[in-house]
């Protein structure tokens, strides 16, 4: 008993100095910053793919031909083995955006293709980055030599296995917190006599410090919170003792999220789920993994002969919660895996289409798409922030709070779509 009140006093301790600082923050008006206003700050589509690539565009907006894409080569010039490439010919590359479903495909005109990844809560998909680059190579033509993939990620982690599939092409890991600010930096640089682009991208720059967590208000509460720590050998036990318990109260959350969903689309849709939870114990506890607790909904089943599948709603959680539509493949032993959209598509067109165009009349909203999804979404809390289980953000915690309620009308939208199909 007399440790926990420790840990209680500990907590509310930390608490005490978020508080204090959030409220400092508060009074800052360096706060204000226009990405965030307009679209959730880790849109790594509508966002994040969409500045960078605009930045990267020689032919962009910003009239500085390809002074931002020299810039970002130079950075990554050294582990990947870029020669050197004039302004000149720097201005004659082309960069494209989702153009063979690839974030960002940047080529160059000495002959060298870049291929980057942007993945920042979204979960790898089978064999992406192997498509990507047999598609470069034996669609497009370029030089399997002179191929360099970036995977780009918040923290520099690597891609999972399912993700480079048979690849055996070299991936090079790159992330927000060090490349893309150091590339940052150097446009800023570039912009000093252009005052319009220079605010627009410190404030971008801004927002990634933001959201890889290099902020000042971190390292602020980080160092105050360990003083508190050592303060004392009990007050160490303590936090040690929460440490231990946070993954327990972490899972149990994902755990009841995913068993209301299950009951209440029972409940409004009289769908079963197939679920696969195994994962939701292994989130917290086996980081450098890619696991993505997920539940199916079969909506339609067909078959093809020996090959039996089934079109389905999905929920998961990879970093955010999520929703989506796909096609998937009914196994031995009534498991069931996610299919490429495009293998439908090339084997079933009819049937491909048929759930496609009645999936586009009866969606008003959040059509974006993937190898695997014909349509994907953010479940969002009230504010329009989608819920971080990663770094589980407060929303988390305040969907928690009131889980049958909020879980109910998550529901209600997706059976709206489903009782109409």
């Amino acid at each position: 008993m007399h440790l926990i009140l420790r840990e209680n006093e500990l907590i509310s301790a930390v608490t005490g100095l978020i508080k204090i600082y959030e409220r400092l923050s508060c009074e800052n008006k360096q706060n204000f910053n226009i990405f965030s206003i307009l679209r959730n700050s880790d849109e790594e589509v509508m966002l994040h793919s969409r500045f960078i690539f605009e930045l990267l565009n020689p032919t962009g907006t910003h009239s500085m031909n390809g002074a931002y894409l020299t810039a970002f080569v130079d950075t990554i010039r050294d582990f990947v083995k870029l020669p050197f490439i004039h302004n000149e010919a720097i201005d004659k590359s082309s960069v494209f955006r989702e153009k063979y479903n690839i974030d960002l495909l940047i080529l160059l005109s000495n002959g060298y293709t870049i291929i980057i990844e942007n993945k920042i809560f979204a979960s790898d998909q089978p064999k992406q980055l192997e498509r990507y680059y047999n598609t470069i190579v034996k669609d497009f033509g370029r030089d399997p030599e002179k191929v360099i993939i970036l995977y780009l990620t918040l923290d520099g982690h690597e891609p999972s296995a399912e993700s480079i599939g048979d690849l055996k092409h070299e991936v090079h890991c790159i992330n927000y917190a060090n490349e893309i600010l150091q590339w940052l930096d150097k446009c800023l640089n570039l912009s000093l006599d252009y005052k319009p682009l220079y605010e627009v991208i410190k404030q971008y720059k801004n927002l990634v410090k933001d959201l890889t967590d290099v902020g000042v208000k971190d390292s602020v509460v980080m160092t105050e919170t360990a003083n508190l720590i050592l303060n004392s050998k009990e007050s160490f036990k303590s936090a040690n003792a929460i440490k231990n318990a946070l993954p327990a109260a972490q899972t149990k959350v994902m755990q009841d999220v995913f068993a209301i969903f299950e009951k209440e689309m029972y409940n409004q849709s009289k769908l079963r789920a197939y679920n696969c939870l195994d994962d939701i114990r292994d989130y917290y506890t086996k980081r450098g993994q890619e696991v993505c607790p997920h539940q199916f909904y079969s909506l339609k089943s067909y078959s093809d002969g020996d090959f039996c599948f089934d079109f389905c709603l999905y929920i998961e959680i990879a970093h955010t919660l999520y929703y989506g539509f796909m096609f998937v493949e009914r196994l031995d032993e009534g498991r069931l895996e996610a299919v490429a959209k495009e293998d439908i598509e090339k084997d079933n067109p009819a049937i491909y289409n048929e759930c496609k165009n009645l999936l586009s009349t009866l969606m008003s909203f959040g059509k974006n798409t993937s190898d695997m999804s014909l349509y994907w979404n953010y479940f969002y809390d009230n504010t329009g922030n989608p819920y971080d289980f990663k770094q589980f953000s407060d929303n988390c915690i305040d969907l928690y709070m009131n889980l049958e309620n909020e879980i109910k009308n998550m529901t209600s939208e997706l059976s709206t779509i489903i009782n109409n199909y």
